[in-house]
């Protein structure tokens, strides 16, 4: 196997295995932020690790807020289950 292949391969693992990239509507499970305005919503900013992401979400005062979330703590949004199936 050449680097070429070994990198092509790690990357399309990484790919699978991070079920939020960027984009991707989310909401949340528990808590994380304490503050999530009036929906519990988000947007995550970019591509997710295994364990965390940053997540953009609007606070009670109508501001753009980021947290970071846990990936366990968070769940597709349901006008994007399609995503993570690809």
């Amino acid at each position: 196997m050449t680097d070429f292949e070994a990198i092509k391969l790690l990357r399309e693992h990484r790919r699978k295995m991070s079920r939020f990239p960027a984009g991707s509507l989310v909401r949340f499970r528990a808590s994380p932020p304490d503050d999530l305005g009036q929906s519990n919503i988000g947007i995550v900013q970019r591509d997710a690790a295994l364990s965390a992401v940053i997540v953009l979400y609007i606070d009670s005062d109508n501001q753009p807020q980021q947290a970071v979330a846990a990936v366990s703590d968070l769940y597709i949004a349901e006008g994007e289950r399609h995503d993570i199936s690809d």
